[in-house]
């Protein structure tokens, strides 16, 4: 699996399902890949219901797409909170 090829899969369905995604991580395991991503979704824009089947969407277009197997992990983020969600903060 090339890194390009699952950023082309990302742009392509978080475009089309009107979300934003970062932090993408991904581990060969041999036999398969492990993709793990967050994805930035408004908090009052859409029901739950709505979230869930555009998420699995995602999912199942990465795990179809990318060979010989995936398995995708996603984290969900209200996208007004991202800022101060990822904000560096000193250790105490």
């Amino acid at each position: 699996m090339e890194i390009i090829t699952l950023h082309k899969i990302l742009d392509r369905e978080t475009e089309k399902h009107g979300i934003k995604y970062h932090r993408v991580r991904h581990r060969n395991l041999g036999n398969a890949y492990a993709i793990e991503l967050h994805l930035l979704l408004p908090r009052r824009k859409h029901s739950s219901d709505r979230r869930t089947g555009r998420l699995t969407a995602i999912e199942s277009e990465i795990e179809k797409s990318i060979q010989p197997r995936a398995s995708v992990l996603t984290h969900l983020e209200a996208i007004e909170d991202h800022a101060e969600a990822h904000e560096h903060r000193p250790p105490h």
